[in-house]
Formats: C-alpha cells, sequence, structure tokens
C-alpha cells in the first residue's frame, strides 16, 4: 500500500513540477538581413548561442527570424545583440561592422535592403537578377533568378 501511495505522490510531483513551463516561453519575430544558406547558419547559430533560446528559424525570403525563448533566462535584445555581433542587421540594431567585413562575399548584404516583408514576400521594392539574365525583367520580392539562381537584387530608386 506504501508503495502504491508513494507512487501516486511521485507521478503527481512530476506532472506539477512541469506544469506551466510553456508560459514562460515567448516566441517573437524580427527582420534580420542576409543573403544566403551560409548567412542562415549564421544567423541562426547566434540567435541559438544565447542561454534560453530554444529555437530559431531564419527566413531568407522574407529576411525574418521566427525565435522561441525562455524569458526567464533572456529577453528579445539580447537576441537581437548576438546577432548583431555576428555581423547581420536586425531591425533593432546595426551590425558589428567588425564582424560584417569578416563575412563571405556572398554574405555581404545590402544595408539599406527590406526585412520582415511579411508572409509572401511581397514589398514595394524592385529586385533584379544582377547578370541581368532576363534582361531588365524585375520582380517585386526577394529570391533567386529563375536561370543563373543568384539572389536577385534591390534596385536603387531616386526618391
Amino acid at each position: 500500500m506504501k508503495k502504491s501511495i508513494l507512487s501516486i505522490v511521485m507521478t503527481l510531483m512530476i506532472f506539477v513540477s512541469g506544469y506551466g513551463q510553456d508560459e514562460k516561453l515567448v516566441e517573437t519575430t524580427f527582420g534580420v538581413r542576409g543573403n544566403c544558406g551560409m548567412c542562415k547558419a549564421t544567423i541562426e547559430k547566434a540567435a541559438l548561442s544565447v542561454d534560453g533560446v530554444n529555437s530559431a528559424i531564419w527566413d531568407k525570403e522574407n529576411k525574418k527570424i521566427d525565435v522561441s525563448f525562455d524569458q526567464e533566462k533572456t529577453t528579445e535584445d539580447a537576441i537581437h545583440q548576438a546577432i548583431a555581433n555576428s555581423g547581420y542587421d536586425t531591425d533593432k540594431l546595426a551590425c558589428d561592422e567588425k564582424a560584417y567585413d569578416g563575412l563571405a562575399g556572398c554574405c555581404q548584404y545590402d544595408h539599406d535592403m527590406e526585412m520582415d516583408q511579411g508572409e509572401d514576400g511581397e514589398s514595394d521594392m524592385q529586385y533584379q537578377c544582377p547578370m541581368k539574365c532576363e534582361g531588365e525583367k524585375t520582380y517585386n520580392k526577394v529570391g533567386s533568378c529563375p536561370i543563373c539562381k543568384m539572389d536577385l537584387k534591390e534596385l536603387k530608386t531616386n526618391k
């Protein structure tokens, strides 16, 4: 009988100790500039290096990151700082220029590039293949050239 009661008490303790743990998890999304798969790896690694970050997924097309973290262990600002320290601009912080200069050439993004564009990637900006594979054809969202597969580059406009 004592073993049964002890088993029930232990089960309840395990259940109660785990109850509410998800309440301290916060999910957020914010803009991060970058260009390629190497950028994705570096950005996600920087975010995940912050103690308390559970997941980090950077969306190359929309230039944004989805992060889940324990608000008792870290803050969103600390995640922004870690990403900026790795050489990437966020929508709150400019990157560490020394880290940016150390990025591979394909990762050296345009500091004026639009970020956190929403689910469909649509924006008022115009993008074009840097090799002009399709002549002067432009696109209204970031992506890759369908011919050479290079990342489309934002066209500069005179305002």
